[in-house]
């Protein structure tokens, strides 16, 4: 590796980026190591073996694509190094990069199962399970995006209708359609949200004005007045927190479960199997058709992805 460095070194890196490649290269040779099989072996399938795997953990989480590419940069150079000493190795990284790092790639969803598991998980016990659940419900089986659980006001749900009005984000003005959509409740999400419009939501109203600054200590029986329907448990209309912690809790059930966005995902893909390319892109609220087939391929009972399709050669 001292080597490699030197490498680096002259061709004018700073220290900082040799110290990342450095890093990255170690990632790889480890990863190697655990395959049983020597660096000089390593052809296009062993790299989209190796991409696949760092895909999927948990690490590399954020800013995935960016990541990855610079890895693969790193393993460039390294495969760049030992040709000058062993001419007779191809750079199997030299040509794959993750494309389209506009889009998020979608990878560790969570089954259709596995996500009415964690909807059921959560027991209730006191005013946060019945907030939470319904919060999870909407996540679970409406595709709810954090932004639009934050849209969402009292008069959007349609109890007896049993539906929920999804206002999606403004058309603007070089956008064209709405995203707004009304999709089915299910039916045991109907107790809990009744629950907590006719008995939790109230509490937490009069609670967040009594943590108003300035208020009036006489004016006891005051309430805060707000329409989104989704508060913190102090009547902040802020949900960040909140799902912060609800995540940390959904966690000791499933290990797995990372996100709000995974969830979606998740839920987005499932519908893609079930329903047809049109309804699905309906239901997900996506403005293009062309988002809703980015999933189409997606098999969420197979969560080993062929990279092929994020950055094909051809």
């Amino acid at each position: 590796m001292e080597d490699f460095q030197k490498y680096l070194t002259d061709s004018g890196y700073s220290i900082a980026t040799i110290r990342q490649y450095k890093r990255y290269v170690e990632i790889f040779s480890k990863w190697a190591v655990d395959q049983k099989k020597g660096i000089e072996d390593f052809g296009y399938q062993e790299m989209v073996m190796f991409i696949d795997d760092t895909m999927g953990s948990i690490y590399y989480s954020n800013n995935l694509q960016k990541t990855i590419n610079r890895i693969l940069i790193a393993i460039t150079y390294y495969f760049d190094y030992l040709i000058a000493h062993k001419k007779t190795i191809n750079n199997p990284a030299k040509n794959i990069r993750i494309k389209d790092p506009h889009n998020s790639i979608v990878h560790n969803l969570l089954s259709k199962s596995e996500l009415t598991n964690l909807y059921e998980s959560i027991e209730i016990k006191n005013d946060r399970d019945v907030r939470n659940k319904v919060i999870l419900g909407f996540l679970v089986f409406q595709a709810f995006s954090v932004s639009e659980l934050h849209r969402l006001l009292k008069s959007d749900l349609k109890l007896r209708k049993g539906t929920v009005l999804i206002q999606g984000e403004d058309s603007g003005r070089w956008r064209r359609g709405s995203t707004n959509r009304e999709l089915e409740l299910e039916a045991l999400q109907i107790i809990d949200l009744i629950d907590y419009i006719d008995n939790i939501r109230p509490r937490i109203l009069v609670n967040g004005y009594c943590h108003l600054p300035g208020r009036k200590p006489f004016e006891e029986n005051a309430v805060f007045r707000t329409d989104q329907l989704l508060l913190s448990l102090f009547g902040s209309p802020n949900l960040k927190n909140s799902l912060h912690h609800m995540f940390i809790n959904l966690r000791k059930s499933n290990p797995r479960v990372r996100s709000a966005i995974q969830i979606r995902q998740s839920v987005i893909a499932y519908w893609v199997e079930k329903f047809n390319l049109r309804k699905t892109q309906y239901m997900a609220g996506h403005r293009y058709v062309s988002s809703t087939e980015y999933y189409k391929q997606i098999n969420i009972n197979d969560l080993r992805r062929e990279v092929i399709e994020y950055h094909p050669l051809g």
